[in-house]
């Protein structure tokens, strides 16, 4: 019905009018930068690639079942800490659409969505907010978070399904060290 629906909360008409107008313009200008409409190209799961707000903005319209967004800046080191991860996971799990957008270049999406701190991972369903990660206060505030804690943060509403190796690891006894030396030499 072409509704965005970028937050919990249902937009108000006004709101609406204002965003569908927004999208239109972003969209003639890119029709003019790119010497005429892009072509539709299928999206590509297991990948992780950037995209603009026309994009997004269509991702979202489509009502696409699930996509995690990594909004980011450049020059953040969280941020490309972050993405290494993202690109890992999204290879991992095709069954949910992982982008990354540049904050400094999407500043309509950054106010609509609110973000102040990044990096902010967002959770979208069927065109809706389920989830949102801001910084690395979840992941224990270290940037040596464990691969299996990310993951679990970003299957707790549905992000990602995990796989039985994943669950597994999840759930494996802490090592245990005797006389100095580890029990397991699994590293993760």
């Amino acid at each position: 019905d072409g509704e965005l629906n970028l937050s919990n909360a249902s937009a108000s008409s006004g709101e609406r009018e204002v965003m569908r107008k927004y999208k239109e313009k972003v969209e003639a200008k890119m029709n003019v930068e790119n010497g005429g409409p892009r072509r539709d190209r299928e999206e590509l799961t297991g990948a992780y690639h950037e995209k603009t707000e026309k994009e997004f903005f269509d991702l979202i319209e489509k009502k696409k079942d699930r996509i995690i967004c990594h909004f980011f800046h450049e020059n953040f080191e969280r941020c490309r800490l972050l993405d290494q991860h993202l690109a890992t996971t999204a290879y991992d799990h095709p069954e949910t659409l992982f982008i990354r957008i540049n904050a400094q270049t999407a500043p309509f999406i950054v106010t609509k969505l609110k973000i102040k701190v990044l990096p902010a991972i967002f959770f979208f369903k069927n065109g809706n907010v389920k989830d949102i990660v801001v910084g690395f206060e979840e992941f224990g505030n270290s940037d040596n978070f464990k691969k299996v804690d990310f993951l679990a943060r970003l299957a707790k509403y549905g992000g990602i399904d995990l796989t039985a190796e994943e669950r597994f690891k999840m759930h494996k006894k802490p090592k245990q060290t005797v006389l100095g030396e580890s029990d397991d030499s699994d590293e993760n």
